[in-house]
């Protein structure tokens, strides 16, 4: 299913001039959430952006008022942080 999604980044930021050859995509769960899981993978690499979908309803939101991609921006600040939304309402 991230498949997809990952198809969906690589065109874009592929139109957008970025040489395929940087584009580096990956799916990982064993971190406590998922904004753990970026941010461990952020401190492992240079990484100068990261692209995170957008979801409808999101528990940080709920609680925290930020959504995934201020938590990474806060504790990331060197990283661009690049959200996109996804048309799938089943997402």
């Amino acid at each position: 299913m991230a498949e997809h999604y990952f198809e969906q980044a690589r065109q874009i930021l592929t139109k957008a001039g970025i040489a395929a050859c940087h584009i580096h995509t990956k799916e990982e769960w064993d971190a406590a959430d998922v904004a753990d899981a970026i941010l461990q993978e952020l401190k492992r690499g240079a990484f100068t952006a990261v692209i995170i979908g957008q979801h409808h309803h999101n528990m940080l939101v709920d609680l925290f008022g930020r959504d995934l991609a201020h938590v990474v921006q806060k504790h990331a600040p060197h990283v661009a942080v690049w959200q996109i939304e996804t048309n799938d309402p089943n997402q």
